[in-house]
């Protein structure tokens, strides 16, 4: 289980011995208790646990009540061919927004 987390411009990590729904939820939670006051955007591949009923009714347990541009944790899949350079161009574009908003 592998990511890159970037929280207020630090890298945040949290090791795990499967992918897995369960441990998919488990990170979720443990980025949120590192953020509490922010909004988090996760992108991610297509993996199934991604797409599982159990990770899908956590984020809306999370995001329960809030209108979408409020919401906790916004979870977007990378397309299914993209490659990892696809990834990274896409992830520059983003990054510094979401950080510059996230520091404002």
């Amino acid at each position: 289980m592998g990511q890159l987390t970037i929280l207020n411009e630090n890298y945040c990590s949290k090791p795990g011995d499967a992918g897995n729904s369960e441990n998919t939820i488990d990170y979720l939670r443990y980025l949120l208790a590192q953020s509490p006051n922010q909004r988090l955007l996760i992108f991610w591949d297509g993996a199934s646990y991604h797409r599982s009923k159990e990770v899908q009714s956590f984020l809306a347990l999370v995001n329960q009540g809030l209108p979408e541009e409020q919401w906790k944790i916004h979870a977007r899949r990378f397309a299914p061919n993209c490659s990892d350079r696809c990834r990274l161009l896409t992830l520059s574009k983003v990054v510094p927004q979401v950080l510059a908003y996230s520091l404002a």
